[in-house]
């Protein structure tokens, strides 16, 4: 059963209706295309979506910043997965031939740190 058959479901006006009349009011004196719809909560007349839709501009820089990513995403490549070895012949040559270098050194660091660490994990025990 309808329980508004006396009361008009939306109403659009400038002026706030009865809400004993109105089920829904379209607030045109907020925004005369009729986009702020508003319900009565029992005590004031309310933004059915919590927030007026009058704000156009916001709307648009959104839609700007929207359309600015969409322009300048990256496009996938066939044949291509999220991550790809893109190394020429020649550079991959050129880091297996490096050897002007020498870890020892550092291992022997590290590995006398660790004796020291545990060395204290055990005192401290």
């Amino acid at each position: 059963m309808n329980t508004f058959s006396n009361r008009y479901y939306i109403l659009a006006s400038n002026i706030a209706p009865n809400p004993k009349e109105v089920k829904y009011w379209a607030d045109l004196a907020s925004n005369p295309n009729g986009g702020d719809l508003k319900y009565f909560n029992g005590t004031d007349w309310v933004y059915v979506n919590a927030k007026a839709t009058g704000d156009i501009a916001e709307l648009q820089g959104e839609v700007s910043t929207l359309k600015t990513t969409v322009a300048n995403k990256v496009d996938k490549i066939s044949g291509k997965g999220l991550s790809t070895n893109d190394y020429t012949t020649t550079e991959k040559n050129k880091l297996a031939g490096l050897s002007n270098y020498d870890d020892t050194e550092v291992r022997n660091l590290i590995t006398s740190l660790t004796s020291r660490v545990t060395a204290l994990e055990s005192a401290a025990a």
